[in-house]
């Protein structure tokens, strides 16, 4: 029965379905922005898209960049969603077909990093019921327990932002149920990741989305903060090398396509003295708030859905 319950938790909602209630109430980036605890919100999830990273540097590896954390969601989310019907099995041909949708990566990339993944532990083979010829991709215990962690780090701005709300309890305590649902209604959101990572939207996703380009961005942002000069940051390579396991010629590439895009202007060498442009802070600021604003959707409509199961089953 809870099988078939997550699989319809899975479903994308339909308009006039019910399957995303019209009560449904979330925060939009906008409220997000204009909220008075905005600052300390997005100090947080700076801090979360810099450190968020597992202590081991396999894992580390794997999910350097937006491509890896994409194949991380999507293969847990798949796999939560999973029904008895065929179409539904998280098979390595329906995980190439999804994953290619995003635009993130080339079939071999995505193989490299299956393979890696099943390497280190984070993924297993599994046969599929009712026939050997098909092989299912199952997270395992160790998959699992980052993904708690993921949650841990990306719903937590949420509650910053909102210290007196009890909304986000469920995250923190771990709840089962809670983040297999969570995971299987992710299934029916790509449209909101799609637009989350458009860089006609947002211009800064271009380069978020190169390796390890979230942290270096937002090292610098974090920086300049807490130098008190939002406009202005020095940070060396090596400083920041050091900080976000990355080579101080990436970080130095990087910060030259940015500058090339107008939205920094370095002054000094080697990462000092660089002059950050309000479109960085204005592009950075609203992929944080709809970072934020698509969770809070995300999770609302779980805390619905595990209303309504818990009623069904009562």
């Amino acid at each position: 029965m809870l099988d078939q319950q997550l699989t319809t938790a899975g479903q994308a909602p339909r308009e006039g379905s019910g399957s995303e209630p019209r009560a449904l109430s979330f925060l939009s980036a906008a409220q997000i922005r204009a909220h008075p605890r905005w600052a300390l919100a997005r100090d947080y999830y700076m801090q979360v898209l810099v450190q968020s990273h597992s202590p081991d540097p396999a894992i580390r590896r794997v999910m350097q960049d937006i491509a890896g954390l994409v194949l991380f969601n999507l293969i847990i989310a798949l796999y939560e969603a999973r029904g008895e019907a065929r179409e539904s099995w998280p098979t390595i041909t329906r995980i190439r077909e999804v994953f290619a949708t995003f635009g993130l990566a080339s079939a071999r990339s995505l193989d490299e990093m299956l393979a890696r993944m099943r390497q280190i532990g984070l993924i297993e083979l599994q046969t599929a019921p009712g026939d050997k010829r098909v092989r299912l991709i199952k997270p395992t215990a160790r998959m699992i327990a980052e993904d708690y962690a993921w949650h841990d780090n990306h719903m937590r701005a949420l509650a910053v932002l909102q210290p007196d709300s009890r909304d986000y309890d469920a995250v923190f305590s771990h709840d089962a149920l809670h983040r297999q649902v969570h995971r299987a209604i992710s299934n029916g959101l790509h449209d909101t990741a799609f637009d989350i990572l458009d860089v006609e939207n947002n211009p800064l996703v271009a380069f978020i989305m190169r390796q390890d380009g979230a942290k270096i961005i937002f090292s610098y942002l974090q920086q300049a903060l807490a130098g008190g000069d939002p406009s202005r940051v020095s940070l060396n390579y090596t400083t920041a090398s050091e900080r976000i396991f990355t080579s101080r010629t990436h970080i130095r590439n990087l910060l030259s396509a940015l500058e090339d895009a107008g939205m920094l202007r370095r002054h000094g060498t080697g990462g000092n003295d660089i002059e950050l442009m309000p479109a960085l802070w204005e592009h950075g600021d609203y992929f944080i708030a709809s970072m934020m604003s698509g969770n809070d959707r995300w999770w609302q409509m779980t805390r619905q859905r595990v209303a309504a199961i818990d009623q069904s089953t009562q």
